[in-house]
């Protein structure tokens, strides 16, 4: 398997991977990945209120120059927990603190 590095931007890596199968075939792959300073770790949060209603926040993302209603999320720095950084994005996005907090599930953003 050989590894190249196509392009590399403070966010990500375009990686071509080059890989011979047992069976003769060679394929290859070009993928994207955090880059390796980036912080990788984040929380998303389903903040349903005393209403019952679920909270989505509407942001701007570049990527398809449009606004999008998303749930609220942060990147985790590596020196607090999912749960400090839940609460510091809710406060922040929809002004709310949470009272309880459960854990759903972990997700992987790129397999």
């Amino acid at each position: 398997m050989t590894e190249d590095i196509v392009f590399e931007s403070t966010h990500f890596q375009i990686k071509n991977t080059t890989i011979d199968f047992a069976n003769g075939n060679i394929g290859t792959y070009q993928y994207i990945c955090f880059s390796p300073n980036r912080h990788t770790n984040g929380s998303v949060m389903v903040a349903a209120i005393e209403d019952k209603n679920v909270y989505l926040i509407e942001q701007y993302h570049v990527a398809v120059d449009r606004k999008l209603w998303v749930l609220p999320r942060g990147a985790l720095p590596h020196d607090i927990s999912p749960e400090q950084q839940a609460q510091i994005e809710l406060q922040e996005e929809i002004g709310y603190r949470a009272i309880h907090m459960q854990f759903l599930t972990q997700l992987d953003v790129f397999p």
